[in-house]
């Protein structure tokens, strides 16, 4: 018989933010202020994207550290490709080959059976590398105003996002009564999530019409966060990554080759990368060979903090959503209070070590 009552355990990253937001309103009083918050919303938009790659690669039980590297070597890329063609093809180029790179580290780690952590690290400083050597250790210039203004500084008018809005609400209305009927979670679970997120959207609506307009980058992360839902839990791509990261040999013995599922869900998380690489880039209207310096930290944290099991397997987008606005408000709230960035780093990692335990010690008790 399925259960009605509040499963907790699942609300504990969700909690930790709402004490950060109120704790945030009441030491600074321009925290809540719409102009704000959009700013929250667009700092966040690069460690969204990347922390929706980093999911892939998390939930087949591996890691991603090449993402920060990743970061700096396509702005580069971007900057030197864009002096010979449209930035569109250059942004396709870059695009699919993410999607190639991460398909080749793949096949390294599933066919010579190197750990993830060893394979994305050699990426980590190889890229890194890469990217220094390319502009000898300087910026590259970005002139193409309408890359510029497309991954950029572009504004995505209220109408627009409003009906978006609209859509997504509609969404999860129907993915809830979906779950209530076939049973995947209590009742109770089921409609305060449902509720939580309308509220969230309503407030989204609430800051779009006060401004006028949304940036395109927030856009940018609102679709791949969807995207991210609809693969991990409406195809079966996503019930393999799942699968390939609850136990390898199980699934294989269940007919999935998990070694193209390995090589599919590293594909993604650079992808996702690069693609947070084109916003940096765009937002610093350059190349930087050195931007993204610890991003996949903060990727992996967000992952985690998340409710992202480092073991595979177990986590979704929701949570992933909620570890990435709790460091986006951290981080936002030491800076109005006028942190040095290395307090800031501190703090950042108390947070996490917080956030880790006591939902660990949830999930303990919980399987008790």
């Amino acid at each position: 018989m399925r259960k009605r009552n509040i499963d907790v355990s699942k609300f504990t990253s969700l909690i930790a933010l709402v004490v950060l937001i109120v704790i945030s309103a009441i030491l600074s009083g321009t925290f809540l202020k719409p102009v704000n918050i959009l700013n929250v919303l667009r700092q966040i938009c690069t460690n969204g994207v990347a922390s929706c790659g980093a999911m892939f690669a998390i939930l087949l039980g591996g890691i991603d550290l090449t993402v920060g590297s990743l970061f700096g070597l396509t702005g580069v890329l971007a900057a030197v490709l864009m002096q010979h063609m449209p930035w569109y093809f250059a942004v396709l180029i870059l695009l699919v080959g993410a999607a190639a790179l991460g398909y080749g580290i793949g096949a390294i780690i599933a066919k010579f059976q190197i750990p993830a952590f060893i394979a994305t690290l050699a990426g980590l400083t190889g890229f890194r590398g890469a990217a220094l050597a390319i502009t000898g250790a300087a910026n590259l210039p970005i002139s193409q105003q309408g890359f510029l203004d497309i991954f950029g500084s572009g504004r995505v008018p209220y109408q627009v996002v409003l009906a978006l809005l609209a859509v997504i609400a509609v969404f999860i209305v129907l993915s809830c009564l979906k779950k209530i009927r076939q049973q995947k979670t209590s009742t109770a679970n089921a409609v305060l999530f449902a509720a939580l997120y309308l509220i969230i959207e309503a407030y989204m609506a609430y800051l779009v019409i006060s401004t006028g307009f949304m940036n395109c980058q927030i856009l940018y992360l609102g679709v791949m966060l969807l995207l991210t839902y609809f693969l991990l839990n409406h195809t079966a791509f996503g019930r393999r990554i799942y699968a390939v990261g609850g136990n390898k040999d199980v699934a294989k013995m269940a007919g999935i080759n998990v070694d193209r599922t390995i090589m599919q869900g590293h594909a993604c998380a650079c992808f996702c990368a690069v693609l947070g690489g084109l916003l940096i880039a765009a937002k610093l209207k350059s190349g930087v060979p050195t931007a993204g310096q610890s991003a996949e930290m903060d990727a992996i944290a967000a992952t985690v903090i998340g409710g992202t099991s480092l073991s595979g397997g177990i986590g979704n987008i929701g949570g992933t959503i909620i570890g990435v606005l709790l460091i986006g408000v951290l981080a936002n709230l030491l800076s109005l209070l006028n942190v040095s960035s290395d307090f800031q780093n501190i703090f950042k990692g108390l947070i996490i070590l917080v956030a880790v335990i006591v939902d660990t010690q949830f999930k303990n008790k919980k399987g008790a």
